[in-house]
């Protein structure tokens, strides 16, 4: 019978040693304990590790997983608030009399799941408790003079501020009142009176008048305006001319045609005789001549040749023009209507009487007219 060698006995015994070993499965250790989770509320994970051991061989079993992983701490967490820290002091509520200041602070975190609740987010303090100063003023001064003296003006009085206050102390009261004043109405006001003007005529009584205006209209109820112009009587004296025979007024005009070249000469005393003062009694021949009467008519210069014995004409008076000469001695000329004829001293002073007559009816036909 056939024998096997030992050494083929040998190479078997390896040959068969070796397939086993190759056949060897993954080997592992154990699970290390579980990790912290990874949250502390709301759901985290946690793990676990193990490691291996020994390295499958030819068709051995691998290795399992060598880590796990599982949730954690599930639970709904609890926030309490969070808050940051104070703010400072903001300004005070007044400067004086005792005010308040307040600071602040914000919520970072709201409270959850029946967290802490938030704490107080301000807080005040006093402030500026020193007494306020008040305002302090002088007595009112007097009153103004009125803007008006009637008709409803105005009057003001003021004071002044002798201590200044503080912001928050009592503020200064008005410092100026006015009220009303010479309410009662304007009488009229009127102007001075102006110079009188020239007198209308230069003799035998003229007039001249002086105006005022009115500087203000009286108000209702006020006085009213008084007279804006007034008159006066001038030259009264008598028109008188060269040759001494009293004119009539109403021809003696420097303007008319009827006059020629009589000069206005004053009143040379002669006697104001009226129709009773020519009786026969006084006026008889022997007083032609007396010095009294050549006193009265020494300013006409009659010549001798003159001295006819021929009555003048007084109708004629009026109407004849004169031819005569022009005599100085008056201030204002004016002519007068005189018949040419030479007239004695007896004729020339009965022409005068009764001119004066006619003047002095004239007189009072222009008072009393009608």
């Amino acid at each position: 019978m056939y024998r096997f060698p030992a050494t083929a006995f040998l190479c078997l015994f390896v040959l068969f040693a070796s397939a086993e070993a190759f056949a060897q499965d993954c080997a592992v250790s154990a699970w290390s304990a579980w990790s912290a989770c990874s949250e502390p509320c709301g759901g985290g994970i946690r793990t676990r590790t193990r490691t291996v051991t020994q390295q499958p061989g030819p068709g051995g079993a691998a290795c399992p997983v060598l880590m796990q992983t599982e949730p954690c701490n599930t639970q709904l967490c609890i926030v309490d608030c969070e808050v940051s820290a104070w703010s400072a002091f903001g300004n005070c509520s007044v400067t004086c009399g005792g005010g308040t200041q307040t600071r602040t602070r914000m919520i970072i975190t709201q409270p959850q799941n029946g967290g802490a609740a938030c704490p107080v987010l301000s807080e005040d303090a006093a402030c500026n408790t020193q007494p306020c100063v008040d305002c302090a003023v002088s007595a009112w001064s007097a009153w103004t003079p009125c803007t008006e003296t009637c008709g409803g003006g105005t009057q003001t009085r003021t004071r002044t501020v002798t201590q200044q206050p503080d912001p928050d102390g009592l503020q200064c009261p008005v410092l100026m009142e006015t009220q009303a004043c010479n309410e009662m109405p304007c009488d009229c006001v009127l102007s001075d009176w102006s110079q009188f003007g020239e007198c209308s005529a230069p003799c035998d009584g003229g007039t001249q008048t002086r105006t005022r205006t009115v500087v203000q209209q009286p108000d209702t109820g006020g006085a009213p305006c008084g007279a804006l112009m007034e008159a006066m009587d001038c030259n009264t004296q008598d028109c008188v001319c060269g040759d001494g025979i009293v004119s009539d007024p109403e021809t003696c005009d420097e303007d008319s045609a009827d006059c020629v070249d009589c000069q206005l000469v004053p009143d040379m005393g002669m006697p104001d005789m009226g129709a009773g003062d020519m009786g026969a009694g006084d006026m008889g021949a022997g007083d032609m001549g007396s010095p009294d009467m050549g006193a009265d008519m020494g300013s006409i210069d009659m010549p001798a040749s003159d001295m006819s014995t021929a009555e003048p004409d007084l109708n004629e008076t009026d109407d004849d023009e004169v031819a005569g000469g022009s005599v100085t001695g008056g201030t204002d000329s004016c002519s007068t209507v005189v018949r040419n004829t030479t007239v004695p001293p007896m004729g020339l002073l009965l022409l005068a009487v009764l001119v004066g007559l006619r003047r002095r009816t004239r007189r009072v036909r222009r008072t009393f007219p009608g």
